[in-house]
C-alpha cells in the first residue's frame, strides 16, 4: 500500500545535508568554486501523517534550514532559521488496487524572504534565504508495482504550480518597493527499485529527473496590474541517482539512509548567492538519515 492503514499516525524526523564545491555554468557545466570554498546546505524535517480512513492520509512537513558559505579566507557565512511548510493529503481510489494514489501538497512560504535580519531588509547579504517567499501548490500520481515477496517498483509523476509573488529579495531600483518573482513550474518524475533483502532490511535504487520553466522578474508599481516581463533563468532540468538502506524492526520503527548525488543540470548560479536550492539546486552529493515512528 501506499498509505498507512485507517488510525495509524506516523511522527518522522529527517536530516539531510548537500556538500558542494562548484555550481553549474550557462551551458549546465560545473565551474569549481575558487580554492577553500564550499557551500553546505542542511535540513531538519519534522514530518507528521495521519491515516484517518481506509483511502486518505493527511501530512505536514516542516523543515529548518542551516546554509553556509565558507570563503577563501575562511570566513563563513551561516543562516538558521525556519524553512517552506508542506502540508497536503493523499488519497488512494478505490479501484479494487491498493497500488496507485493521489498526492495534492501545498508549500507555504515561511517569510524568511530576505537575506538576514540584521539589517531588516534585502540589501544585507550577511546571510541566505531559507524560504521562497512563494506558494506553490502540486498535484503527484503515485503508482507501485510489487512483483512477488522480493522486488518493488514505486513511480511518481507529478507537476508544480509555482504562483508568482512579491518577495522581500526582489527589490525595484528607484521604483515602488518589493518586486514581483514568478518562478517556473515544474515537472519532475521520480522513481524506486526496492529489494527485500531480508524480513527487516530493504534496498533501494532511486533515480529523478526535474524540468523547470523560466523565471521571470517584475515590477508591482502603485497600479493593479503586474509587469514580470525580465526573464533571468531560462528552462532547465535536472537528474539525481542514488541509494538507500532501510531497517524495519517493527511495523512501528524503521530507519532509512540514503546518499544522492546530481548527475545533470542547468545553470544554478542566479540564485547561489541566495542559498535557494528549491530554485537553484547546487552540484554536490546530498546525504539523508530518518527515523520514522507509527502508532
Amino acid at each position: 500500500m501506499l498509505i498507512m492503514p485507517k488510525g495509524w499516525m506516523e511522527l518522522q524526523v529527517s536530516l539531510d545535508s548537500k556538500y558542494a564545491v562548484s555550481q553549474r555554468g550557462l551551458l549546465g557545466e560545473k565551474v569549481p568554486l575558487e580554492e577553500g570554498q564550499y557551500w553546505s546546505y542542511s535540513q531538519m524535517w519534522l514530518n507528521y501523517s495521519n491515516a484517518f480512513s481506509d483511502r486518505t492520509m493527511m501530512y505536514m512537513r516542516i523543515p529548518f534550514v542551516r546554509a553556509q558559505w565558507k570563503t577563501s579566507s575562511d570566513d563563513a557565512i551561516t543562516t538558521v532559521a525556519l524553512g517552506d511548510v508542506h502540508s497536503g493529503i493523499y488519497i488512494q481510489p478505490d479501484f479494487g488496487n491498493q497500488s496507485l494514489a493521489i498526492q495534492v501538497d501545498l508549500k507555504s512560504p515561511s517569510g524568511v524572504e530576505w537575506p538576514s535580519s540584521r539589517r531588516g531588509g534585502p540589501s544585507d547579504l550577511n546571510g541566505f534565504l531559507t524560504g521562497t517567499g512563494l506558494s506553490n501548490l502540486g498535484f503527484i500520481a503515485h503508482g507501485k508495482l510489487n512483483a512477488g515477496q522480493i522486488y518493488a517498483f514505486h513511480l511518481s509523476a507529478g507537476y508544480t504550480i509555482k504562483f508568482p509573488g512579491i518577495v522581500g529579495y526582489v527589490v525595484e531600483e528607484n521604483g515602488f518597493g518589493n518586486g514581483i518573482l514568478n518562478a517556473g513550474n515544474e515537472l519532475r518524475v521520480d522513481g524506486k527499485h526496492l529489494v527485500q533483502v531480508h524480513d527487516k532490511v530493504c534496498l533501494e535504487v532511486l533515480h529523478s529527473f526535474s524540468q523547470r520553466g523560466a523565471y521571470y522578474m517584475g515590477v508591482s508599481g502603485e497600479g493593479l496590474t503586474w509587469n514580470v516581463d525580465e526573464e533571468i533563468l531560462a528552462p532547465g532540468w535536472f537528474v539525481d541517482a542514488g541509494s538507500a538502506i532501510s531497517w524495519e524492526p517493527s511495523p512501528k520503527r524503521e530507519i532509512r539512509l540514503e546518499a544522492s548525488n546530481q548527475f545533470y543540470g542547468s545553470q544554478t548560479m542566479q540564485f547561489a548567492v541566495l542559498g535557494i536550492e528549491e530554485f537553484s539546486p547546487q552540484p554536490g552529493l546530498k546525504v539523508a538519515l530518518e527515523g520514522s515512528v507509527r502508532w
